[in-house]
This record gives C-alpha cells, structure tokens and sequence, in this order.
C-alpha cells in the first residue's frame, strides 16, 4: 500500500510539473514565477501572503483527496498535514522562491508539500 501511495504521490507531481508549460491545465497564482511572487511580497507583504497562500492550501487539498481517491478507500489510506504552522509554511515557500527565482511558485508548493508530515489513516 505504502509503495503505491508513493506512486501516485510521484506521478501527481512529474504530472504537475509539466503543466507549467501546458496553457490551461493550471491557474491562479501557481502560475507566475517565484520571481514574481518575491516582488509581490515585497510590495505588500501581508496581502501577497493572503492570496498566494489561500491559493497554495486550495492545490495541496485538491493533491490530499485526489491521493485519497486514487487509493481504494475502504482500505488504509494517507495525506499530508496542512493544518502545521502556516507561518513556517509560508517561510518555507518564501525561501524556495528565493533560492529558485526562476521556478513557478506552485513548485514552492510541491516542495512544501513534500515536507508536510505524513498521516496514516486505516477504515
């Protein structure tokens, strides 16, 4: 069970790197450059934060059931915590921007993402 979680998990994010260059398979504030989003938050930091992170917990819920509805739910299941501290998220994403100026910020995500812990449900 663990090793095909790990296999959906993987084929959700080479699937969603690659639509950074697809038109239409992506939208929302995932799309600009980390680039971008650093200039945002320098502009306003706390709007910037407000709209990018509302967008960065919208993705990474649809990635949590889009994992749980892949896997048969009637048997052990996981998803990563996104109820963790927000202000270390939000630093962690910041940071990935910074370090990767030229990557999406819905990478960021996907970095974020990867390090959430992982909780391990059984039905």
């Amino acid at each position: 069970m663990k090793s095909r979680a790990l296999v959906v998990v993987a084929t959700l994010v080479m699937n969603a790197q690659a639509m950074a260059a697809d038109s239409g398979q992506l939208a929302g504030a995932g799309t600009i450059t980390c680039t971008e989003y650093i200039n945002a938050y320098g502009a306003n930091p706390k709007t910037a934060e407000s709209q990018f992170y509302n967008w960065a917990q919208g993705y990474m819920s649809g990635f949590n059931i889009g994992i749980i509805s892949m896997l048969d739910a009637k048997g052990p299941y996981a998803f990563r915590d996104l109820t963790s501290n927000p202000e270390r998220n939000q630093q962690r994403i910041r940071n990935y921007c910074v370090t990767n100026p030229t990557a999406y910020y819905f990478h960021a995500v996907l970095d974020l993402f990867d390090s959430l812990p992982l909780i391990k449900k059984s039905n």
